[in-house]
């Protein structure tokens, strides 16, 4: 598994477990909904840059 594989993996795994929804996730990192809509399918290909938002989200609203 690549490193960008786990950190896919690291932020589905987030996401789902603070049940956060694409559209919640999408709003708290400032993407579009499309951006995140299939975040959940292992066909999901997202950039770096879309990774590091997300993520950067999700470290917020954990320190929250």
């Amino acid at each position: 598994m690549s490193d960008i594989d786990r950190l896919i993996a690291r932020v589905r795994d987030a996401a789902t477990q603070r049940g956060l929804r694409p559209a919640t996730l999408a709003r708290m990192s400032g993407l579009a909904l499309n951006t995140l809509r299939d975040m959940h399918s292992q066909d999901w290909n997202p950039r770096i840059e879309t990774l590091r938002k997300v993520e950067a989200a999700l470290e917020e609203e954990a320190a929250a």
